[in-house]
């Protein structure tokens, strides 16, 4: 199958890399059907790229890269609709927002996705009474560029979201 991208271009898509995302994303639950792209050169990296509108897709990698000991629980009610049986492969992601200063970089460890990788289901979960950030710096050294505006920021946030 291929997908039509606006970052990408046109992308050969296989059926194990297709994901519905029950009850979507927040913000976005109106569209549920996403491919898992991971382009070549990116290995912690990749992008939920939305099947339904082109210019829509996410920033993704494992929430240990950018906090190595971060940890969740989760119940069983909170993943209902994902099919999580004992021998499936469970993934979990972050999004993260990338604004054209890397510095200002933040994921959001307290709305991960979990993914069914074994039968191509996800579920954001909101998690509640953690230390976590919805906008936890990934860079937290790097000092923001000064020729930058805030408004260029929030711009570029916006845009890649």
């Amino acid at each position: 199958m291929k997908v039509q991208t606006t970052r990408f271009g046109e992308i050969d898509v296989r059926e194990e890399d297709r994901v519905l995302v029950v009850d979507g994303l927040l913000g976005f639950g109106g569209l549920t059907r996403y491919v898992l792209h991971r382009p070549e050169g990116l290995d912690i990296f990749c992008w939920l790229q939305s099947e339904e509108v082109p210019q829509l897709a996410f920033v993704l990698c494992p929430p240990r890269v950018v906090m190595p000991e971060y940890h969740i629980d989760i119940s069983r009610e909170e993943l209902d609709g994902i099919e999580l049986a004992e021998k499936d492969e469970v993934e979990i992601l972050v999004v993260l927002a990338h604004p054209h200063d890397p510095s200002r970089m933040t994921a959001n460890l307290l709305g991960p996705l979990v993914l069914n990788r074994s039968r191509g289901l996800a579920k954001q979960v909101v998690l509640t009474g953690l230390v976590y950030s919805a906008k936890h710096k990934v860079f937290p050294h790097l000092k923001p560029r000064e020729n930058e505006s805030s408004e260029n920021n929030l711009r570029a946030s916006q845009e890649c979201a």
